[in-house]
Parts: structure tokens; sequence; C-alpha cells
């Protein structure tokens, strides 16, 4: 079995469905704690995954565009995924 390419077409309606989610969520989801818990309690590891659960969304996000970020040095129509999943992962970490 061979290696599919992911087209640039599909890394955009991705990109449409992963933004549909986000629109789905809560707000408080996406929220940054004002004050970090620094103790081993449960409510600090809370506090941990929720952050790392947005870090791995805004990651993700990043390498959904990898290979056209890459291509963007080269070819002009690419360069929406490199300003965008640049912009848009750096802001929100």
């Amino acid at each position: 079995m061979g290696m599919r390419i992911l087209s640039y077409t599909t890394t955009q309606k991705i990109e449409g469905l992963l933004d549909g989610l986000v629109a789905e969520m809560p707000e408080e989801l996406w929220a940054i704690p004002g004050n970090f818990i620094l103790n081993r309690t449960v409510k600090a590891g809370k506090q941990f995954i929720h952050l790392f659960l947005q870090t791995w969304f805004f990651q993700l996000h990043g390498l959904l565009h990898l290979l056209f970020m890459l291509r963007s040095a080269k070819k002009w129509k690419f360069e929406y995924s490199r300003f965008m999943s640049t912009i848009i992962s750096s802001t929100n970490l």
C-alpha cells in the first residue's frame, strides 16, 4: 500500500473541521489560568492537563500545515499555511 500525499484542499477541510470543533467547545476550555498551581494536588493536575490539551491542539494545527509551510518557500499558493499556522499557533500558545 502506497503512502497518499495530503492535498492542500484536504488540509483546508481538516482545518475547517478543527475550527468547527473549537466553535462548539465552551470558552472556558480555551481560557488560560491567571494563577498557576505549583503543588501536587488533584486541582494542579487538572490545570496541567487543561494546558497540555490546549498545547496539543495548537501543535496539531501546526503539524497539519507543516508540509505546506515547507512548500511555501517555493510556491506562493501555500503562503496561507505558513502565515496562518504560525500566527495562530504562536498567538494561542
